[in-house]
């Protein structure tokens, strides 16, 4: 049976992160080795030190860790059979 391209990349992605099972500080070499770059976005209210802001980071060959699990939940579903209520 053949995988997936995403659940692939995912494992390799796990297989490296098995290399750092105890990490004390985060130093350069694991952020460089794990994130491939960090996004903020506006905050809701200009000025405010309280205001939501949006922040994406994109891991390296997987990308942003929510479109990997939005993948695999969709790939999921369409291999189940639909139930009927």
């Amino acid at each position: 049976m053949q995988e997936s391209l995403p659940i692939r990349i995912v494992s390799a992605f796990i297989d490296k992160a098995k290399q750092y099972t105890k990490i004390d500080e985060l130093i350069s070499e694991v952020l460089r080795l794990f994130i491939e770059r960090i996004e903020v976005g506006e905050r809701t209210e200009k000025w405010s030190r309280t205001a939501m802001q949006e922040i994406s980071i994109y891991y390296r060959d997987i990308g942003l860790l929510d479109n990997v699990i939005e993948l695999q939940t969709n790939e999921s579903t369409q291999q189940k059979p639909s139930e009927v209520a």
